[in-house]
């Protein structure tokens, strides 16, 4: 589905057009407690301290948005290249933000403890204007006034734990409060980020499973129902060892890993969400292992991706009334290494 934030326009950047730039106006966020789930300080959701976490304090940028498309994003207006400057999109030639995917955010300890306001831009158009030079910096963007930046409510960057940054929500004029959640105006749309923070301890024998949802149409769909999630097989994707079970509202995530065999029938097992109705275990959307693995690192292989010493996040992102494509409801396994 293209949102119509990417129609053809320009934005110039010292004499060089970028193409498909737009603006959003920002929204407030949601604040923890409220039906999203609400913006999460980094320790709000762990039971864990620091001493036994065995994970790395890496910090993944997901892009959970509806209707935003490749993005790259600037924090503040820095010296540093709008972020990610060194992940390429798959299939394209620009580095960027994937619609759906997640990166590692390279560039956390720049932001760490900031109050920062951060604004996106298309990745593709940024790509061409950078075609053949050296990046622009956040401080050129941010002060040339004829590009038009995509507005991000602002944030003080936690980043100093294992942690989830996910842009969720809408841009302005795209979407409404069931696919986008309850701050969605459509003037002003409601992107804004979540900071989800992972307390997991690595297990000795399988993997450790955290479930995080960031699809705001998802949540509508549970509609503060008890959902379960599920790995297992996906012939009866329902009967699956539980490893969630909540109303997944938008970024809440549980104090501690969950242990699971480690998968090896890639296409045939995999994750689940289901519901109750009429007294019948019904899945909202299931996918294989295969299916995970491809979406959340294209270029790997899952025994490669399952394989490692890690905790597993399985992150739910994208539209369930979108039917396909890259902003279809999905999952992905974001992988938190050992910290040695």
């Amino acid at each position: 589905m293209k949102s119509a934030l990417f129609t053809v326009s320009f934005c110039a950047i010292s004499g060089v057009a970028i193409l498909g730039c737009s603006a959003a106006a920002p929204a407030n966020n949601g604040m923890p407690g409220d039906a999203d789930g609400g913006l999460k300080d980094a320790k709000n959701n762990a039971t864990a301290d620091a001493a036994v976490n065995a994970l790395a304090p890496d910090v993944q940028l997901v892009n959970a948005a509806t209707g935003l498309g490749d993005v790259r994003i600037c924090f503040e207006p820095g010296a540093d290249p709008a972020q990610p400057s060194d992940a390429i999109v798959p299939q394209t030639n620009y580095p960027g933000l994937p619609v759906g995917g997640s990166v590692f955010f390279r560039n956390s300890s720049a932001v760490r403890g900031k109050n920062v306001t951060p604004f996106a831009l298309s990745a593709s158009g940024l790509g061409s204007a950078e075609y053949g030079r050296a990046m622009f910096t956040c401080a050129e963007l941010s002060s040339n006034p004829l590009i038009n930046k995509i507005a991000i409510e602002p944030l003080v960057v936690s980043a100093n734990a294992p942690a989830i940054l996910a842009l969720v929500g809408c841009p302005a004029g795209v979407g409404d409060v069931a696919r986008c959640g309850s701050t969605f105006d459509i003037v002003k749309g409601n992107l804004h980020f979540k900071e989800v923070y992972v307390g997991g301890t690595l297990v000795q024998n399988g993997i450790g499973t955290f479930v995080v949802n960031l699809s705001s149409s998802l949540q509508a769909d549970v509609n503060n129902g008890t959902a379960s999630s599920h790995l297992g097989s996906l012939a009866n994707p329902c009967s699956g060892q539980v490893v969630d079970q909540s109303s997944l509202k938008v970024g809440a995530i549980g104090p501690a890993a969950q242990t699971a065999t480690r998968p090896t029938a890639f296409d045939t097992e995999g994750f689940a969400v289901c519901i109750k109705k009429n007294q019948l275990d019904v899945p909202l959307l299931a996918r294989s292992y295969a299916q995970v693995q491809r979406a959340t690192e294209p270029a790997s292989l899952p025994a490669d991706h399952f394989g490692k010493t890690a905790d597993f996040v399985f992150t739910i992102v994208g539209d369930t009334t979108v039917q396909s494509g890259p902003e279809a409801a999905h999952v992905l396994a974001i992988a938190f290494e050992a910290s040695n």
